[in-house]
């Protein structure tokens, strides 16, 4: 019979498989949901929010900051740091499009002075340029592709990075959805924070060379949508989880390498 006892080192090790259940599966930081074909707002389904609609600007680059009295009480800055706006949504009045001035991220590549593939919406207080959290964000998103990327933040910690694999899955494989002159889906998505969450920072990138992500009706709320409306989303979208919830994995995976080289060495 082989007696031994357990090394500091091997007794750390086992940490991770103590907290395996709490920290290494991510944390359900968003529920996606996407209204009826034709929709193009959620204003009045969500409760009193706000919707910036790009109307006002004119076509081409710049910085973008919208302001305007949350219904929690807090004046609220909208912060763009560059949007590309257009002067139509790409889909149709079937597609749910509402043919109006737009936003859209274009990766050609490379950097140039048209394009802009990132695009960076971040919320303030007014009051003293303070952080600023929202629980609701909705958009209505047209001609999908498999190049659109969403990013959640709260603060400097990423909660997810949406990435498309299937756009009919996406939408329930409704054609409806489909519209506009390239026939492309386009739908009204809402974005609601779960687990007392919020979004302080939202990014938009185009990674697909020669494609779009394009989008309208951006809508806020601070506090919780009174009523959360919508189909959820249940296929067609992956998530990637924080990093620092990878961390246990990884240190999972170094413990039982080294559980089984310490078996070869000492149990023989």
């Amino acid at each position: 019979m082989n007696m031994y006892k357990p090394t500091l080192s091997l007794t750390l090790c086992l940490i991770p498989l103590l907290s395996i259940s709490l920290s290494a599966s991510p944390v359900k930081a968003t529920t996606i949901t996407f209204e009826a074909p034709g929709k193009v707002s959620a204003l009045s389904a969500v409760g009193t929010t706000t919707q910036v609609d790009f109307n006002s600007l004119n076509p081409g680059q710049q910085g973008y900051n919208y302001t305007y009295n949350d219904v929690s009480g807090i004046n609220v800055r909208a912060n763009y740091d560059i949007v590309n706006v257009y002067g139509y949504p790409g889909g149709s009045t079937t597609a749910g499009a509402d043919n109006t001035k737009f936003i859209s991220q274009f990766s050609s590549g490379a950097p140039d002075s048209t394009n802009v593939a990132t695009t960076t919406l971040s919320f303030t207080n007014t009051a003293d340029n303070s952080s600023v959290g929202i629980n609701y964000f909705g958009m209505f998103w047209s001609s999908l592709d498999v190049g659109n990327q969403l990013q959640f933040y709260n603060g400097n910690t990423l909660l997810n990075t949406l990435n498309i694999t299937n756009i009919p899955a996406l939408l329930g494989n409704n054609t409806s959805f489909i519209g506009g002159p390239y026939n492309q889906y386009s739908a009204f998505f809402n974005f609601y924070a779960d687990n007392n969450l919020s979004f302080t920072r939202i990014v938009f990138t185009e990674t697909l060379v020669n494609n779009g992500f394009e989008s309208d009706n951006h809508t806020f709320r601070i506090p919780d949508a009174l009523v959360r409306t919508g189909t959820p989303v249940t296929n067609g979208l992956t998530g990637v989880p924080e990093p620092s919830l990878m961390v246990p994995m990884v240190s999972l995976m170094a413990c039982f390498f080294a559980l089984s080289v310490y078996k070869k060495r000492v149990l023989g």
